[in-house]
């Protein structure tokens, strides 16, 4: 550019000032593009690699489970099937956690996983650790044993590794099981697995995973005991010829066999409700009451249920009378003995008689009268003119009202022999207290050995 000379200066200064805005553009890169704002480390969610026991077995005690991975952070948290445990971290790539008993329960896959504060991670990853069940085992069955036909029952089962889902299995079906500890199961049996005689098998099943049946044990429905009703003829006259007796009852089978104390006599089985047997002139040659029982024979291994307090061969005794008189269908045996009251001991089949003073024979006596020979075997002397009688509920003592003395006595049986003596005191209008009554209801049986109770009775004088 050329200026003029007038204009020298002014072309000098705008030419200096060109030159210092390029130099100014120039400096620092002014003329050049932006630098780039640098990219930020990503944060890498939590991992599992392996746990520490892998698998465990249901039923055990709390334990510490060991979390292998990465990118574990201060904060972070096992989650045993997404709830939150007690966790210790022992670095970046391991984490320790409180396991608790009822989280091992019962056997199952579990899910494992671990979460990082929020914004240190993304989405957790899951690991699986299997709880096992294990193979349970049966000790012993309450109650072992019972007589065919029976109703429902409660099964317990004892013995060990049982949990919550296992199932008492009887002769292979499973039954309602209740859970009462890793030693104990109940199960409701019903009637129809014992309608027949027979063996059961009993076993317990733990599900997967693991598990499995456990060992069996034999349940026994036996031979229900023979039951005698009724006795036709229930008695003889003594001197009679030989004579066919009807056993009438129940659960009598075909090897049953009718005996008279305890001698078997020819039985022919009619039904299983009814036997016949020969009664001979030699069983009532003498007067008194003799035993009918029912025997079952039983030669398999249901025999093994008398072990668990079942004897399905022998039914309860029936008594026959042999009479010294009598007449069309009944007999009759008289025993000339006054008496003020008496009681009867089944256990012995023993009569105790309370003789008053004014008694020809045994006066102011406990008299005992046999039914085997329908005869008075012994008297013991208690005072003057005994009275009210009972017998205690466990049939080991005889209590007696002594009228003349204003006292109870305490007898021992089957003597019976005297022991301790209650004295009931004096009325001061009445004077002396009797007993009237005891407590006990029919039969004159006391309700307990220890205690009794008696009705005071005053009698004027």
């Amino acid at each position: 550019m050329w200026l003029r000379h007038g204009n020298k200066g002014k072309g000098v200064g705008l030419f200096l000032l060109l030159i210092s805005a390029l130099l100014l553009a120039g400096c620092g890169g002014g003329g050049g593009s932006a630098s780039p704002t640098p990219t930020p480390t990503p944060v890498l969610p939590p991992s599992i690699t392996s746990v520490s026991p892998s698998s465990v077995t249901a039923g055990g005690p709390a334990f510490t489970l060991t979390v292998n991975g990465a990118n574990f952070v201060p904060g972070s948290v096992v989650q045993w099937n997404g709830s939150a445990r007690p966790t210790t971290i022992v670095s970046t790539a391991q984490l320790q956690v409180s396991i608790t008993s009822a989280d091992i329960a019962v056997g199952a896959a579990n899910t494992v996983t671990v979460v990082n504060p929020t914004g240190q991670g993304g989405a957790p990853t899951a690991f699986s650790i299997t709880v096992n069940n294990p193979v349970p085992v049966v000790a012993s069955l309450n109650p072992a044993a019972l007589a065919a036909g029976a109703s429902a029952f409660t099964l317990t089962v004892t013995g060990s590794n049982f949990v919550p889902t296992s199932i008492i299995q009887f002769n292979g079906v499973a039954r309602p099981t209740t859970f009462v500890s890793s030693l104990t199961l109940q199960a409701a049996i019903p009637a129809a697995d014992i309608a027949n005689v027979g063996l059961a098998n009993v076993a317990v099943f733990n599900p997967a995973p693991a598990g499995g049946p456990s060992n069996n044990l034999t349940f026994t429905a036996a031979f229900p005991p023979p039951t005698i009703k009724l006795l036709t003829p229930g008695s003889a006259v003594f001197g009679g010829a030989d004579f066919t007796i009807t056993v009438s009852g129940a659960n009598f089978v075909s090897s049953s066999v009718v005996k008279f104390n305890g001698s078997p006599r020819a039985t022919t089985f009619v039904s299983s409700t009814e036997l016949q047997a020969t009664i001979t002139a030699a069983d009532i040659s003498n007067v008194g009451v003799a035993n009918i029982t029912v025997g079952n024979v039983v030669t398999n291994a249901l025999s093994a249920a008398a072990n668990a307090g079942i004897d399905p061969t022998t039914s309860a005794p029936f008594m026959f009378l042999t009479g010294a008189t009598g007449g069309t269908g009944f007999a009759q045996a008289i025993i000339n003995q006054a008496s003020q009251d008496i009681t009867y001991d089944p256990t012995q089949q023993l009569i105790y008689a309370s003789v008053p003073g004014t008694a020809a024979t045994n006066p102011n006596t406990i008299s005992v009268l046999s039914l085997a020979n329908a005869a008075i075997t012994s008297s013991q002397a208690v005072g003057a003119n005994p009275d009210i009688l009972a017998i205690s509920g466990d049939g080991q003592f005889l209590y007696a009202g002594i009228d003349g003395a204003a006292t109870i006595q305490r007898f021992t049986l089957p003597g019976p022999t005297k022991d301790i003596s209650i004295p009931l005191g004096a009325d001061p209008f009445f004077w002396a207290i009797f007993c009237g009554r005891y407590s006990g209801g029919a039969g004159g049986r006391a309700h307990s050995r220890n205690c009794v109770v008696a009705a005071r009775r005053d009698r004027c004088v």
